[in-house]
């Protein structure tokens, strides 16, 4: 499959501006979310603000950015976050963020109220009930089967659809060790994606790897960490960052070490799907499009691959072509 890409909105330079396509400004877009319906959601870091994307690149606020505050809950126009990163939706389309700057996991429901989901705001880690559990370094959330898992530093946290927060999978320490739950060990986790059959995947952004978590917390290493990939090729991880799973199960991975998007099977082979390995703002043939800085990525259901460039602060995509 090849692939075209296109800038959807943004790409002028930072700004806090709704608008459409290249006249719309973010402020160092992160993580993207997308709805049933097709629009992108994207975790504006710079401006503490949750932004939509229609498809027709009209971008809009849905939550945040509207006041000096850091943090509020309450309707989305009035609510605020600090540095937000990693969005994903559930089932029933509420909204999760990964509010980094204040240690938290936010909600938006159906009626955009803003609520606290996890965390007690304070930076350490400690396990317990939603709202006194605490959190280290938030950064990322993913939804599967009424479950929310977080990538929290060297751990895996999940919150329990009966509000409860564990450590489903890493520990204290850094590390790169398989096993089982709290026996694997990883480095700092960057970005999570669940599949359909509910295996996690992790970037494991200081072993330059992506590893998994199965329903029974085995933990083990896809791709990356100096493995030779099972097709005997060259490609390897340089710098992974963000990080989506398609309805086939393949992973694709926002690679900032070499300004490319790479997607990995489930057997671990990795291929350079879009990025001329040059670092710019070009649109076109995707492997000989440029990205400056790619961080967030999200696969829709027609095929299409979005991709938040933090440098451009721009959204992309990877369209397929035939």
């Amino acid at each position: 499959m090849e692939y075209e890409v296109v800038t959807i909105a943004g790409g002028l330079g930072a700004g806090f501006i709704d608008s459409t396509g290249e006249n719309a400004k973010f402020n160092r877009p992160n993580g993207i979310a997308i709805s049933r319906q097709g629009s992108v959601f994207i975790a504006d870091f710079g401006n503490n603000a949750i932004r939509r994307v229609g498809v027709g690149g009209e971008v809009t606020t849905i939550a945040g950015g509207k006041t000096t505050s850091v943090f509020q809950n309450g309707l989305a126009p009035l609510a605020a976050f600090l540095n937000p990163r990693g969005l994903v939706f559930d089932t029933d389309g509420n909204l999760y963020i990964a509010d980094f700057g204040n240690n938290l996991i936010r909600q938006i429901d159906g009626n955009l109220e803003v609520s606290t989901l996890a965390g007690s705001g304070l930076k350490k880690y400690a396990e317990g009930t939603a709202l006194t559990a605490a959190f280290e370094e938030v950064r990322d959330v993913a939804y599967f089967a009424g479950h929310i898992f977080a990538v929290d530093r060297y751990r895996v946290r999940r919150i329990s659809r009966t509000g409860s927060v564990v450590t489903w999978a890493g520990g204290a320490e850094s590390g790169l060790w398989d096993g089982t739950g709290a026996q694997a060990r990883f480095g700092t986790l960057s970005a999570i994606t669940i599949d359909n059959s509910g295996n996690i995947y992790v970037v494991d952004a200081d072993n330059s790897a992506i590893r998994y978590i199965t329903q029974l917390q085995k933990v083990g290493t896809l791709a990356g960490a100096d493995i030779t990939p099972p097709d005997g090729s060259n490609a390897f991880l340089q710098n992974p960052v963000g990080i989506a799973v398609d309805s086939e199960g393949n992973c694709w991975v926002t690679d900032v070490g070499d300004y490319t998007i790479k997607k990995i099977t489930p057997r671990g082979v990795i291929t350079q799907v879009a990025g001329s390995l040059k670092q710019g703002q070009v649109d076109g043939a995707a492997l000989l499009a440029q990205f400056q800085q790619p961080s967030g990525i999200g696969v829709s259901s027609d095929g299409r691959v979005y991709i938040t460039d933090i440098a451009t602060h721009s959204l992309r995509c990877l369209i397929p072509r035939g």
